[in-house]
């Protein structure tokens, strides 16, 4: 099997362009060829202007500030883009090389990594061009529905970069949103999961579900389907290499002990908040899972102590102030 991967351009070949294509049998290689790289360096030259997929950066006297600029720029672009370190823009594109080869893809490499949302992973091509070194960063795009991809430090309003032309500009507000709105549905809680069986669900929660759902929908003729057509029909349950296993929803709602086959802290996060067994229990529990009940008790039971705090009427405990000589108690004021 052969593999295609354009490695900096998706315009058409022709008289006027420069298209470098990577080809690799059965896997595909990582970073540019040096051709590739002469070739990306000569278009460059050529045109004596930054393309719009490639932004130069001399680096000889250290790594550039505002990369995340770039990256989160390129990685927003269908096809990436690729960041050249060790020409001078100045001096008509002429090879000066990087200062510290080394430091600057370590420190890159963090910036991807560690402050970019999602995490990049740049791929790098170091090469002595003319005598001096020369590296090409190639930051790939992401999928669709992780974009914007943005620096972290300064937010998804202000992080978001879009690449226009030669230049990086901050998204508007409008291109968040229609990036965020376009995200598809995630579907992970309907996948089966591994180590459980039909018998960690709740039979008598599960019965009790399709009954009120029966009464709610009497048309739907699939709920009159067999026990195990319905809960597959209803994403409770999934075939997993021929067994029929509980999915993540069904586990978490129907479980009889939800937590079980992937606890290790006793700690439980759901989108907004996170829950421990010591907030509903005020004591840690040596196994969890044998004391927090499935989802949505455990979301009712949260709630329950949850609201009352941020009721109007709500009254806040006394307060001990202590002094050096004597103790004054304060209490909230009633309306």
């Amino acid at each position: 099997m052969w593999i295609v991967a354009q490695v900096y351009d998706r315009r058409p070949v022709g008289p006027d362009h420069v298209r470098c294509l990577r080809y690799a049998e059965d896997e595909e290689e990582r970073g540019m060829t040096r051709d590739e790289l002469l070739a990306l360096i000569a278009e460059t030259r050529e045109r004596q202007s930054e393309l719009d997929n490639v932004e130069v950066k001399s680096a000889r006297k250290g790594t550039p500030r505002r990369l995340y600029e770039s990256l989160s720029a390129f990685a927003n672009r269908t096809g990436g883009g690729v960041l050249l370190f060790g020409l001078d823009e100045e001096r008509s594109f002429e090879v000066v090389g990087v200062g510290d080869a080394q430091r600057l893809q370590e420190e890159i490499s963090s910036l991807a990594a560690s402050e970019m949302e999602p995490a990049l992973r740049p791929e790098f091509t170091v090469e002595t061009i003319e005598g001096r070194t020369v590296v090409a960063v190639e930051a790939q795009e992401v999928s669709p529905e992780l974009r914007p991809c943005y620096y972290k430090p300064a937010g998804l309003q202000k992080g978001s970069y879009i690449r226009v032309g030669n230049t990086n500009r901050q998204m508007t507000d409008y291109e968040i949103f229609g990036y965020v709105s376009a995200r598809t549905q995630p579907t992970f809680d309907e996948e089966p999961v591994r180590d459980t069986t039909m018998e960690d669900l709740d039979r008598a929660a599960l019965e009790e579900y399709l009954a009120r759902l029966r009464r709610t929908r009497p048309q739907a003729a699939y709920l009159n389907a067999p026990f195990e057509k319905v809960l597959r029909q209803l994403r409770i349950a999934r075939e997993a290499e021929g067994v029929l296993r509980p999915t993540l929803a069904g586990l978490l709602v129907f479980g009889k002990y939800p937590q079980a086959p992937e606890s290790s802290s006793g700690s439980h996060g759901f989108f907004g908040f996170w829950i421990s067994p010591r907030s509903l229990t005020g004591a840690a529990a040596e196994h969890p899972w044998q004391r927090l009940p499935p989802c949505p008790h455990l979301l009712a039971t949260y709630a329950a102590r949850l609201i009352p705090r941020h009721s109007p009427d709500h009254q806040k405990p006394p307060n001990k102030i202590h002094g050096s000589t004597r103790s004054v108690r304060k209490t909230a004021p009633r309306d």
